[in-house]
């Protein structure tokens, strides 16, 4: 680097932080379309395929899976270029991911952040990240995250950082406003941006105004609850987030969320023996220990707090970013496992950066390669489960033999490849862990019909 030019070494490592993406993704960049990849693309065919299928995409079309219209709008840009061939769809995944990572970098630069490029880094190449980057559908998660890091950044430009009490920069207020609005169409995950708008400006100042925080960011909570609203409404009524599978009561759902909230950390610092789906947890109100979970996460905020503004604000954005999926609201991804990789991508930011920054402080900067390169190989490991169908049901079912949806899609894609008999044992397998799953049911009777066995 002594002997490049200064104005190109930027752009060099990007390139190269690039290529090492590239190939740490490598074994999922042919990898076919898994499970609900489908309903982003082929199913949406009657869509793509008619002229004013755009329209209705934005319109809340039925076929269309959960709101995320400018989500959606990216699938149809590759079903009219690529069709089914999944390497551009990867490709344009693995882009995304790199860009929040080059993002985010910038966010804690100007926040003034020890080891923003490293905390930066660690985001690029940590295995949780995998199933937000190599599982096709869940684009939404890195498009909608580079929308809010760059709201982020035009914000941040509007309020000279924080940093004064100069008038704000209106342009920038609404290149703010428009990404925000922009990201919560991709996914409402983006809901984490208004309530950080303020905890930046708390942690800068240490107190909130009206004049400078609270107004400013008024319109960002509007179009959030908005959307929130909406979002929510339809995964209750039309995804189908709702019935018996769904019923818990108050205190079953508070143990659930404490669980919940020190499961993420726990792999985000220690990475193994991570899962597609993973296996289902018992935690009964009766159980005294149980509730060490809930209990213990107060007690964490009361820590950091002592320990300083910053880590107090950091665990704030990591539980808030969370709390969709900690158990209190009904999510349809949690009829399959109540924690997902896939739900950690915005929340571990706070997660990161605390510690990341601590480590920037106390070791020598020899060890951060060799810390990115650590990760980067478990998720080059990880990331091989993409490579189709077959090998992420079978690698489920290895990690989480009692996955019943990973044993009924399995059983399911056998029987339609002629394997009867084997497609038969996985869903019987799949039956003796959940008993009322009706698709197993009514595939296995399909399969026993096709084999003569009435």
């Amino acid at each position: 680097m002594l002997f490049i030019p200064a104005p190109l070494r930027r752009p060099l490592v990007a390139l190269l932080g690039l290529a090492a993406l590239l190939v740490v993704y490598g074994p999922a960049l042919n990898g076919g379309f898994v499970w609900d990849d489908d309903a982003w693309t082929s199913k949406l065919e009657p869509l793509f395929s008619t002229s004013g299928g755009l329209g209705r995409l934005w319109a809340n079309d039925p076929l269309l899976q959960q709101y995320y219209p400018l989500t959606a709008t990216t699938f149809w840009l590759d079903w009219h270029l690529w069709r089914d061939w999944t390497l551009p769809y990867h490709i344009e995944n693995v882009l995304l991911h790199g860009l929040c990572a080059a993002l985010l970098g910038v966010v804690l630069t100007r926040l003034k952040l020890p080891g923003a490029w490293l905390t930066a880094a660690v985001f690029a190449f940590h295995p949780v990240m995998v199933e937000s980057v190599a599982w096709i559908t869940e684009r939404k998660n890195a498009l909608s995250l580079a929308l809010t890091l760059g709201s982020l950044l035009a914000y941040g430009n509007a309020t000279g950082w924080w940093m004064d009490d100069k008038p704000l920069k209106t342009r920038w207020w609404w290149l703010a406003l428009v990404l925000c609005l922009a990201a919560l169409l991709a996914k409402i995950t983006a809901f984490v941006l208004p309530p950080t708008l303020l905890l930046i400006a708390w942690w800068k100042r240490g107190r909130l105004s009206w004049r400078q925080d609270l107004r400013p960011a008024l319109p960002f909570f509007g179009l959030t609850f908005a959307l929130g609203v909406l979002v929510w409404w339809l995964e209750t009524h039309h995804v189908g987030a709702e019935g018996r599978e769904f019923e818990a009561t108050l205190a079953q759902r508070t143990l659930t969320a404490g669980r919940v909230a020190w499961f993420y950390p726990w792999k985000l610092l220690w990475p193994a023996d991570l899962c597609f789906i993973y296996p289902d947890w018992r935690l009964e109100p009766a159980a005294w220990w149980h509730w060490l979970f809930p209990i213990s996460v107060p007690l964490a905020l009361v820590a950091a707090r002592r320990v300083g503004r910053g880590l107090f604000i950091a665990l704030l954005f990591y539980l808030g970013a969370l709390a969709p999926v900690l158990g209190f609201l009904n999510v349809y991804g949690a009829l399959y496992s109540q924690v997902w990789d896939h739900w950690a991508y915005v929340p571990a930011i706070g997660i990161f950066v605390p510690v990341c920054s601590w480590i920037a402080r106390k070791v020598s900067p020899a060890w951060y390669l060799l810390v990115v390169v650590l990760l980067g190989f478990l998720s080059w490991k990880q990331s091989a489960m993409y490579r189709g169908k077959e090998e992420l049901w079978l690698e489920t079912i290895a990690r989480n033999p009692k996955a019943w949806i990973a044993l009924t899609n399995h059983g399911l894609a056998l029987s339609f490849e002629g394997r009867l008999e084997e497609g038969a044992d996985f869903l019987r397998r799949s039956i003796e862990v959940r008993l009322h799953y009706p698709k197993a049911y009514g595939n296995l009777g399909g399969i026993l019909l096709r084999l003569g066995k009435h």
